[in-house]
């Protein structure tokens, strides 16, 4: 019964999130950067005179103005993660504080996924007359991964997205597409629960800040922190890793593993779901609506 009243909760979410005019501000927002990073693949591909594999997907976040448009995204569109308003404490008395919660957790899992969608389908839309289906990386994108300086200083094409041959080299296209949604779904539920759990401890709107903060300094770890302090800073960057490119594939280098960013992840989500469950049983939810 508790899981078909969290599930009964979760949709309520789901439909009153998808219609609000912040997501629906954030979506069109997105889908323009997804054509803002994808489109110059077709100009690429006119330039070269050969289609390009289908697997842009994966170096979506590559360029640091994409992770920047994304976490705000994440950040603004879950900015209201576990608010509790009038209607909200109607469900409470309906279904109880625990399916309450869960169904808010379930509705954090499948709204960050369907973030996560909207660059993965717009990938094939908006390159769809440049690619063709293949299941290698192709010569193309090989071919900006050596020589993307020499292609934009001929062409005037500004080229919104970094390969590099040896990430190419270490994973295959279907790997890092699934590797590419994975991480991107992970951060996005981090933010989401960074947002609602410190709402749930203290009333207020912390973990908006928390959010942007660790944001803000993933963006400098991913540059200027990693020529000042070294490339180990990125191992406090969560940002940087929703990006595969960003990580250590080849053993050589000091980034952060996928393995150590998936666990840091998991670890950090898992702590974070168990404390927004066992906190929202003593909530006081009229306290949120006096301090929010």
């Amino acid at each position: 019964m508790m899981w078909k009243d969290s599930w009964s909760v979760a949709k309520v979410a789901w439909k009153r999130w998808i219609t609000e005019g912040k997501t629906i501000f954030c979506i069109a927002l997105l889908t323009l950067f997804c054509v803002l990073t994808y489109g110059p693949l077709n100009d690429i591909v006119a330039y070269l005179g050969i289609k390009a594999s289908c697997w842009i997907f994966s170096f979506f976040l590559s360029n640091f103005i994409m992770l920047l448009v994304y976490a705000g995204i994440c950040v603004l569109i879950f900015s209201d993660v576990m608010m509790i308003d009038g209607y909200a404490e109607l469900e409470i008395v309906r279904v109880g504080r625990r399916s309450y919660v869960v169904g808010q957790l379930l509705f954090v899992m499948l709204s960050a996924l369907f973030i996560v969608m909207i660059p993965f389908v717009s990938s094939f839309l908006v390159v769809l007359p440049s690619i063709h289906w293949d299941m290698g990386w192709g010569e193309v994108f090989r071919t900006i991964a050596e020589s993307a300086g020499v292609i934009s200083s001929r062409t005037g094409i500004e080229i919104m997205f970094l390969i590099e041959s040896q990430y190419l080299e270490a994973v295959t296209p279907l790997q890092s597409t699934f590797l590419t949604m994975l991480l991107m779904w992970l951060y996005a539920v981090l933010t989401a629960l960074l947002i609602g759990s410190f709402r749930i401890m203290t009333g207020r709107n912390i973990g908006i800040i928390v959010a942007g903060a660790i944001a803000a300094f993933s963006i400098f770890a991913r540059d200027m922190g990693a020529m000042a302090f070294g490339e180990k800073v990125r191992f406090f960057a969560p940002l940087l890793w929703s990006a595969p490119i960003y990580l250590n594939w080849n053993g050589v280098t000091a980034m952060p593993t996928f393995i150590y960013a998936f666990s840091v992840y998991s670890i950090v989500i898992v702590l974070l779901l168990t404390v927004s469950v066992i906190r929202f049983h003593r909530y006081d939810i009229h306290d949120q609506s006096t301090n929010g």
